[in-house]
């Protein structure tokens, strides 16, 4: 072969094999840049998860921090001495100071507490079918917030404080809230729910308690069905609960809910609910004079 052609064609595999690496490298680079932007995604990600991972353990010791000082509170009013009265005084005692303050009144109250949460809950418990499980355990839950509530209430007292004082009626609302979630996360939704409820119709409860005690001798008393009724009654006649509160037999609307009530009741029934309702009205007005003597 003539040497030019044995030239030519070395030439021509040494420009294939330059071309041949040029192309790997080309393709090594895109390689690694591609690799390079996997990386570089992996560790932000990795980084975006440290950050809320840190974020929820921070949210979680403002969590515990704010509970644990709430309980360190309270431990600290029920082992705390009542303040001495001034000399030559005698301060009576709010009767929540004087059991908070006697360790076998305290025990007495809270076993009586608990001992009438089966008389006003029993319907609930038998509604929902709590198992007696669930029924120990909202009554434990029950009771030590009552002990919680009492404690506050005695504590707030002895400083001088007014129970509608917005301090204590927001330490006394994170303690409720608490309650009903511990209810909600250890007993279940459905009675919280219906302690909701049955906190909200307190009032107009009450009002249907009295009816029932002035109702004439040998008349028939309120049924549970009659009782149900009213409360439901009574409360759409009220705009506070109305509006998401709970009722104040005080605003109650005493003529439309009596026009309501005579579908319900009969004879002594209703009239020992217009006695009742004209007992509301009469003390409302007065309340509402000695109102506007006050202002002048």
């Amino acid at each position: 072969m003539p040497k030019k052609s044995i030239g030519a064609v070395a030439m021509g595999a040494f420009l294939i094999l330059a071309a041949g690496v040029w192309w790997y490298g080309i393709q090594s680079a895109r390689t690694a840049d591609a690799s390079l932007v996997a990386v570089t995604q992996k560790l932000a990600s990795v980084e975006s998860d440290i950050r809320q991972a840190q974020a929820r353990i921070a949210a979680r010791k403002s969590e515990g921090a704010a509970l644990q000082a709430r309980l360190t509170t309270l431990h600290s009013l029920k082992e705390a001495p009542q303040a001495a009265a001034p000399t030559g005084r005698i301060q009576p005692k709010n009767p929540a100071t004087l059991t908070a303050s006697d360790p076998k009144l305290r025990e007495l109250y809270l076993k009586t507490t608990r001992a009438n949460l089966m008389v006003r809950y029993g319907s609930i418990y038998q509604s929902l079918g709590l198992t007696p499980s669930q029924i120990d355990k909202f009554e434990d839950l029950a009771t030590t917030h009552a002990d919680d509530l009492m404690t506050m209430r005695a504590a707030a007292l002895a400083q001088g404080l007014e129970l509608s004082d917005p301090g204590f009626v927001a330490l006394q609302k994170q303690s409720n809230d608490q309650f009903y979630t511990a209810i909600t996360s250890d007993v279940g939704p459905g009675i919280s729910e219906q302690l909701t409820q049955l906190q909200r119709t307190q009032g107009a409860q009450g009002f249907v308690n009295d009816i029932d005690s002035m109702i004439a001798t040998g008349s028939p008393p309120l049924t549970a069905a009659q009782s149900s009724q009213l409360v439901k009654l009574l409360a759409n006649n009220t705009p506070s609960y109305q509006k998401g509160g709970s009722v104040d037999a005080n605003a109650i609307d005493w003529n439309s809910a009596y026009a309501q009530a005579a579908s319900v009741l009969s004879g002594a029934q209703l009239e020992a609910f217009q006695a009742e309702a004209q007992m509301f009205r009469i003390a409302g007005k007065t309340k509402q004079f000695y109102s506007q003597q006050s202002g002048k």
